[in-house]
């Protein structure tokens, strides 16, 4: 994610084409302003929803593994 991060700043710092519409919407998105936060906020949000997954399956894993040896008919 960091890594998009700067090749997409470094492709918004480029001059666009007379054509181009698309980078004064893309700047929002990725720009690193201090007023333009959604970088910052989806990186949030996406750390938040990777450590919550991680914490469930660290949680939930016995449970699958107790499950799966019933079903196979194994006793622990």
């Amino acid at each position: 994610m960091v890594f998009t991060t700067i090749v997409m700043n470094w492709a918004l710092a480029i001059k666009p084409a007379s054509i181009d519409q698309f980078q004064e919407h893309l700047k929002p998105i990725f720009g690193l302003a201090v007023n333009e936060l959604s970088v910052i906020r989806i990186t949030a949000a996406s750390m938040t929803a990777f450590i919550i997954s991680q914490l469930f399956d660290v949680w939930r894993l016995p449970g699958y593994k107790k499950m799966a040896s019933k079903l196979q008919g194994h006793m622990d």
